[in-house]
């Protein structure tokens, strides 16, 4: 195994890191690691050790990222869900009233959908951050532990390939803005004329 040897003999980051990914997927590499080597300033068990330990401690904290994305999408997608189904029964309402009784509208509520709307774009748009900031951080650890170019991860798989996280950003950024844009345009066609008593 002239690779181990290398890595052994010269235990540098470069190499530790192949060491690293061949003894965690090779059981045999693992075995003839586990000896003393003469001449070599760390023993093969110090170096399996900090490489199974930092592998391990990879591998628990990617799980724990990923938990994490969930619970961050999962919040705004149930934000984004209430908030334009809101928006919805809201103008359903205020358009109704108007037929009715245009008088009996007060001037806030056409503004205030806008304003929810702003706020929760905001707030998603956190969530939005979060989730990418964690997912730049996942495509470290994937590089780190995957010994495969044909299975990179799958973020660093996501990155590449259509539609990236860049393009979902986009897409977000337009459906945000759209719906601010146009329900401010609502409010402006809607109150104008309107005096404040």
């Amino acid at each position: 195994m002239p690779l181990i040897d290398k890595a052994l003999s010269s235990p540098t980051e470069h190499f530790l890191d192949r060491a690293f990914s061949i003894c965690s997927h090779t059981r045999g590499a693992i075995l003839y690691l586990t000896g003393p080597r003469t001449g070599c300033t760390h023993s093969r068990q110090t170096v399996v050790g900090y490489a199974m330990a930092d592998r391990d401690f990879l591998i628990e904290e990617y799980r724990a990222l990923r938990d994490g994305i969930r619970l961050h999408q999962n919040a705004y997608f149930a934000l984004e869900s209430y908030v334009f189904g809101g928006a919805l029964v809201a103008y359903g309402i205020l358009f109704g009233l108007t037929r009715q009784s245009p008088n009996q509208i007060i001037l806030a509520a056409w503004w205030a959908i806008p304003a929810i709307l702003s706020i929760a774009c905001v707030r998603c748009w956190g969530h939005y951050l979060i989730v990418r900031k964690i997912s730049l951080y996942l495509e470290k650890i994937e590089n780190r532990c995957s010994v495969s170019s044909d299975i990179p991860g799958f973020e660093n798989y996501h990155r590449t390939t259509a539609p990236g996280p860049k393009t979902h950003l986009l897409v977000n950024a337009l459906s945000w803005g759209a719906l601010i844009i146009g329900s401010t345009a609502i409010a402006v066609f809607e109150t104008a004329g309107w005096t404040i008593p």
